[in-house]
């Protein structure tokens, strides 16, 4: 059978069939499992004896988008045959993200430099990659590329071209493969 541990990774394959020509366990199996991703081959992993049969695991974040059949095809060996799992359904989807604007400081002079920073948070599975806008209202103010940091990942715009009066700061993450775009809320920005 085919048992999965997390999003993107199939996991153990085990309970292989009884010897051949029947008569209940006399052994382990041994041999290796193979693991595939439809047709595709994912990798090939010795099994490893245990209290209950054998197992073989096989880590991938490789997995593309979609829905996934991943079945497990045990080799066979001296004593037992080869098998066959039945298929199991793998989905991979984007993340959820979350995303915050922060400001160098809240008040500022007509003309002063302002810098606004993202920061985009994709949870454990990862660190978004991408680009984040920021605007003034509906105004684009300009895009930047993230960079990867310690609690999620990164982007800093500066500008010294917000006019006298009150602005709503927004951020806006693109998203990419693995992560869903997001937005702020906005954050009060003072000129005066």
């Amino acid at each position: 059978w085919l048992t999965h541990t997390q999003p993107g990774a199939a996991g153990a394959a085990g309970g292989a069939p009884g010897p051949r020509g029947g008569g209940g366990w006399a052994a382990s199996p041994t041999g290796t499992v193979s693991f595939y991703d439809g047709t595709t081959l994912l990798g090939t992993v010795s099994l490893t004896s245990g209290m209950m049969g054998s197992t073989a695991s096989f880590t991938t974040s490789a997995l593309a988008l979609g829905d996934h059949q991943i079945t497990a095809v045990y080799s066979g060996d001296l004593t037992f045959a080869a098998s066959t799992s039945a298929p199991l359904d793998q989905r991979v989807q984007q993340q959820a993200t979350m995303t915050w604007a922060s400001s160098s400081q809240g008040y500022s002079a007509p003309g002063q430099a302002v810098t606004f920073t993202a920061t985009v948070y994709g949870g454990m599975v990862g660190s978004p990659t991408g680009t984040v806008s920021f605007y003034d209202g509906t105004t684009l103010l300009g895009t930047v590329s993230l960079a990867q940091g310690m609690m999620g990942a990164t982007a800093s715009f500066t500008t010294s071209a917000l006019a006298l009066g009150d602005h709503q700061i927004t951020v806006v993450y693109s998203g990419d493969a693995t992560f869903f775009g997001s937005t702020s809320t906005p954050l009060d920005q003072m000129v005066g």
